[in-house]
């Protein structure tokens, strides 16, 4: 199950609860976790924002080197002129 936090507070000195949910199927629960739990969730999530954030740049780049082709290849055919702008 793919799960994000919603809400969380500390409970105690070092417990956490956490309200968590499933963005495929949209399952919530709630729970108490331990620091180190919550620890390492906190660096999966990091991990996997970086890899999103990775995957939309390389998409954003690729998306972007395609419309540069595109505009490029329009000049060159005389496809655009001054008065398209």
């Amino acid at each position: 199950m793919l799960v994000q936090p919603l809400e969380w507070a500390l409970v105690g000195r070092c417990h956490w609860r956490v309200v968590l949910r499933c963005p495929n199927c949209e399952w919530t629960g709630t729970g108490v976790f331990d620091q180190d739990t919550v620890d390492r969730f906190d660096r999966d999530l990091d991990r996997g924002t970086r890899k999103l954030t990775n995957t939309l740049m390389r998409i954003t780049r690729a998306c972007m080197e395609a419309e540069i082709e595109r505009f490029a290849r329009a000049l060159d055919h005389g496809l655009i002129t001054p008065f398209d702008f």
